[in-house]
């Protein structure tokens, strides 16, 4: 967890000259030379560069210079520092560090039902969210995207196969793959798929793993049959949390299946009454530092 000391001021670039015995040959080249370097590092290609790393502001509240490309690792909105840190937080943050288990692995699984067409265009529809939370992986985790909707065939469709993906590609592969259906959703369905495909990838290794479902609830309903014991059991039995995400208020009420099925299996319940980009997204990153 990152926090910043009130009392110490931002770091920003400083640019010194350094000349050395010989230097003052070709003095109007490397005059010219370290101007123009001087000029791009306190300019836009400077401040560009170091807010693809995830550089604060050096002034005010430290706010991120790009907030949207947030950098692995790097939080949003640190909280300022209260108390030094002990030495027995110290040493347990550093075993946890020392200890994580490497890359995550993440199934995500996008309600793609017709319900849908009212919930899914801009930053706060469904592929919009899916699209924020992918800035908590890094190179090395491991991902897919599943569409979710009962076509009479099977619970889903791969839109991204399980694999390491760029940002940019995941991307493309959603707004390419995926879409509105003409059919409603079998949540249960894929989520038995969901949680059957992570233990099959699992068997081999211990990379934490977590499955995200961003829903409208349309079809919540289909999980008051008499299979929805079976998949709480199952859920509880499988160590995976499931992130369940509402894009409608009260999702996640006491005893709302969403709300159930997020406690069984150890994960999170979200809904449109929290910061859904915001939450979502550190949920994921998570599982992305290897943190289960």
């Amino acid at each position: 967890m990152a926090q910043y000391p009130g009392d110490v001021p931002g770091l920003e670039p400083l640019f010194v000259r350094v000349r050395w015995q010989g230097a003052d040959r070709d003095a109007a080249d490397r005059d010219r030379e370290a101007g123009a370097f001087r000029e791009w590092l306190t300019g836009e290609g400077g401040r560009a560069a170091f807010a693809r790393d995830g550089f604060r502001s050096a002034t005010g509240n430290r706010a991120l210079l790009d907030p949207t490309e947030v950098a692995e690792g790097v939080l949003r909105a640190p909280s300022p520092l209260t108390e030094s840190a002990g030495r027995d937080a110290m040493e347990a943050s550093l075993e946890g560090y020392r200890g994580a288990n490497g890359p995550g692995r993440v199934l995500f699984l996008l309600d793609s039902s017709g319900s849908m067409t009212g919930q899914w265009e801009g930053p706060s529809g469904g592929p919009g969210l899916l699209k924020q939370s992918l800035g908590g992986l890094g190179d090395r985790d491991e991902y897919a995207v599943w569409a979710v909707s009962d076509t009479g065939g099977d619970t889903h469709e791969t839109v991204l196969s399980f694999g390491p993906h760029t940002r940019k590609d995941a991307e493309r592969a959603i707004d390419r793959e995926a879409g509105v259906r003409d059919a409603e959703a079998d949540p249960g369905g894929a989520l038995r798929a969901a949680l059957e495909a992570l233990e099959v990838r699992d068997a081999d290794d211990e990379r934490p793993g977590l499955i995200v479902f961003v829903t409208d609830d349309e079809d919540a309903d289909r999980l008051a049959d008499d299979g929805f014991g079976s998949l709480l059991a199952l859920a509880r039995a499988r160590d995976v949390p499931i992130a369940m995400v509402s894009l409608k208020g009260g999702g996640c009420d006491e005893g709302k299946p969403d709300a159930r099925i997020s406690e069984a299996s150890g994960g999170r319940c979200l809904d449109a009454d929290d910061d859904l980009g915001a939450a979502l997204h550190d949920e994921v990153a998570r599982t992305g530092t290897g943190e289960a």
